[in-house]
């Protein structure tokens, strides 16, 4: 999913007053988190610098694939009802944003355990 993608969907299914700029920001801020979080727990070893304000946002690729991909949907609702006050919304789209950070953080876990080998065994 690139920058435009998640904005674009977030705009259709929750209209808002904020800009591009504020949304590539929030954008930035969680991959910023999945980088140091995730990432980087698995071997991940570049560094990540952020989305700028001149960002190619139709060409830039967001860290996580899908179909993990769902939790920048809900992280911008929740930031978009977090800055408006709407409290039950915010709480709502946490919620939802969660469960796919668990759902991406326990993919990662499993792609990343080594393979168990035994070449024998013990009766």
């Amino acid at each position: 999913m690139t920058i435009r993608e998640a904005i674009d969907l977030v705009d259709r299914l929750t209209p808002n007053q904020y800009d591009n700029e504020d949304k590539v920001r929030w954008l930035s801020t969680l991959d910023g988190m999945v980088q140091a979080e995730i990432r980087a727990e698995h071997g991940a070893d570049e560094a990540f610098r952020g989305y700028g304000p001149a960002c190619d946002m139709d060409g830039t690729e967001l860290l996580v694939p899908m179909p993990y991909d769902e939790l920048y949907r809900w992280y911008l609702e929740m930031k978009i009802a977090d800055a408006n006050g709407e409290i039950v919304r915010c709480n709502n789209a946490a919620e939802k944003f969660n469960r796919c950070w668990a759902a991406y953080f326990a993919a990662c876990n499993r792609a990343g355990l080594p393979r168990q080998r035994a070449d024998h065994f013990r009766l």
